[in-house]
């Protein structure tokens, strides 16, 4: 498809399209994953906007919808000593793998 061809119908069908075609069976793409997918889309279309490679951005209609989740706190159960680290700048971090990912850090105190 030509970068000149893209439009709203087109990115309506492509947000259906991920959330219905699993990469990985039994594994449909969740809302927040559907958008970050539409999100990396919407930034090449704006490149290209910013180029003049096309005249206008079909995504100026499109919306993107994430759903706010909230993190819960861990526990001191599941903290582990190990994962506690000072950074470099000082400042104390959880060291921790993401189960989805395979990798990740998060700050503890900032």
């Amino acid at each position: 498809m030509l970068l000149k061809e893209l439009n709203y119908e087109f990115i309506s069908g492509f947000e259906f399209f991920i959330r219905n075609n699993a990469l990985k069976e039994n594994d449909p793409c969740t809302t927040n994953g559907t958008m970050k997918h539409l999100e990396r889309l919407k930034k090449m279309v704006t490149w290209a906007v910013k180029n003049e490679w096309i005249d206008k951005d079909p995504f100026v209609k499109f919306r993107l919808k994430f759903k706010h989740t909230e993190r819960e706190f861990l526990s001191d159960v599941e903290l582990r000593p190990e994962q506690l680290i000072t950074g470099i700048d000082k400042v104390r971090w959880i060291k921790t793998t993401r189960a989805k990912t395979e990798a990740g850090t998060g700050n503890l105190f900032g």
